[in-house]
């Protein structure tokens, strides 16, 4: 083997080691501050009745949720191949609140709200754009191939009148909607 050739092999070698040095530093280094809430602005300024997106409100890097792209799943696009979380608040009729993440509990597809979605509801669903599951406002699972409903967060009015979402938890969604109550029995 020539000079040049051992060089550049032992090159590559330490580059390797380099990269997976870097790797385990990652994997074991502890993570800076975990978020506990986000606050979305002041409940006035949502409409009752109306679903909101909330993009980029929420690091998503630590992936606490096993909210997971699907990497191997060939059938999901490539857009929908990533791990950004977006949550989409519901403002009610009766002016309380819902918060979800927005992606659909069976497959981690992200979500989209659409109006005027074909008979379901003239109104609004949350739908499935991989596979085609479809949720109504309340994150109740209404067709498609999902076994349950979406995933929430608990959501709360604070004294300043500020919707709070706390992150600390993802619930899971229900099995079993009712849909004329807009609650799971379980």
């Amino acid at each position: 083997m020539t000079r040049a050739r051992r060089a550049i092999l032992g090159l590559a070698a330490a580059a390797a080691l380099a990269a997976v040095g870097a790797l385990l530093v990652g994997f074991v280094w502890p993570a800076g501050a975990v978020q506990d809430s986000v606050d979305l602005g002041v409940a006035e300024e949502y409409e009752p009745g109306s679903v909101t997106m909330h993009e980029g409100v929420v690091e998503s890097s630590d992936l606490r949720w096993g909210v997971r792209a699907l990497m191997d799943d060939r059938q999901t696009p490539a857009w929908a191949r990533n791990h950004e979380v977006t949550i989409a608040l519901a403002r009610h009729d009766n002016g309380s609140f819902s918060a979800f993440i927005a992606r659909d509990p069976r497959t981690g597809c992200p979500l989209a709200w659409r109006t005027n979605f074909l008979r379901y509801d003239p109104d609004g669903v949350f739908r499935d754009p991989c596979h085609g599951s479809t949720y109504d406002e309340y994150g109740l699972h209404v067709f498609g191939p999902s076994p349950r409903a979406m995933d929430f967060f608990d959501v709360m009015v604070d004294g300043s009148g500020h919707v709070i979402v706390d992150l600390r938890e993802l619930h899971p969604g229900c099995t079993y909607p009712d849909h004329q109550s807009g609650s799971c029995r379980r």
